[in-house]
Parts: structure tokens; sequence; C-alpha cells
């Protein structure tokens, strides 16, 4: 198993796979710029060559790698009011699409949960999803007097142990 790096960014190694997009961007442009500009074979070869000793230097890696993109409760309430602010100045057909899509995305990410943990799934043969049975929401006062909403969900279904 290829060992998992964190990011190009972070370990100084850039993926092999970018670079070599990278140069094939730039050969195309070239070819479309000046239509005489071909790459011989000898040319061809001494770009592999250099492919090959970055890699043996370690400056470039075919190993996949990972990069964490979180979900903070910053996006969210900037995804979230996205999409309220678009239903409110470009109208909606059913405030219940826009109020369940919003619910979807937070539940979501409060319960760390896949798409497929949240919502209806095609590989599923009945109602194997969070239903509104499963949530409780109720209001409430907090310590400053403040009403918030306060919410509870029970994950019926999901892959694998949360």
């Amino acid at each position: 198993m290829p060992k998992l790096l964190r990011s190009p960014r972070e370990s100084g190694v850039i993926s092999y796979s970018y670079l070599q997009y990278g140069l094939s961007a730039v050969i195309k442009t070239l070819k479309f710029d000046h239509k005489t500009f071909a790459l011989s074979t000898h040319g061809a070869q001494r770009l592999q060559n250099a492919f090959a000793d970055l890699k043996k230097q370690g400056a470039i890696t075919k190993d996949p790698y990972l990069i964490r993109q979180y979900v903070t409760a910053r996006v969210l309430k900037r995804l979230v009011g996205a999409l309220i602010t678009n239903a409110l100045t470009h109208g909606t057909t059913s405030w219940d699409k826009v109020l369940a899509r919003a619910l979807s995305m937070v539940t979501q990410a409060a319960t760390v949960g896949r798409a497929g943990d949240v919502a209806l799934s095609s590989l599923y043969k009945g109602n194997e999803c969070l239903r509104f049975e499963h949530v409780r929401i109720k209001l409430v006062h907090d310590p400053a007097g403040n009403e918030v909403l306060v919410g509870r969900v029970k994950m019926e279904y999901r892959k694998g142990e949360k």
C-alpha cells in the first residue's frame, strides 16, 4: 500500500500527475500559439528522463495524497445563508425544499455523516435513511433568555461506527 501524504504543499512533494498535466497544458498551448512547434522524439525522451530523475530524488510522487477539507461552522453558516438568500432574492417554488436542503447540510455536518447516512440512497431497497421521526427539534430558552432551537438526531441507518 502506498504511503498517504498529507498534501503536496505540506510535504514539499509535487504530484506526478499534477506536473504531467501542467506540462501537457504548456505543450498544447505552444502547439496552438506556434503552428510550427513540434516536440521531437529526443525532446520527449528527455522530458521522460527528467520526470524519472525527479521521482528518484523524491521531488515528485505517484503516491496518493490526502487534503483534509473540513466543513466548519463558519463555512456551513455561509452555505445555508447563501441558500436562503438565493431563495429570498430569486424566489422558490417550495420553502419546504429550501429548508429540507438546509437541514440536510446541517445534519450531515453535525453528525459527521455521509450523504447515504442522511439521505435516501438508490442502493437500499426500503426507507433506510434519516426520516422526520428520527429528528426531534424544540424551542428552548438559553441561560441568557434567548430562544434557541435544540435538536436530537437518531442515526438509525449508518455505515460503520459513528
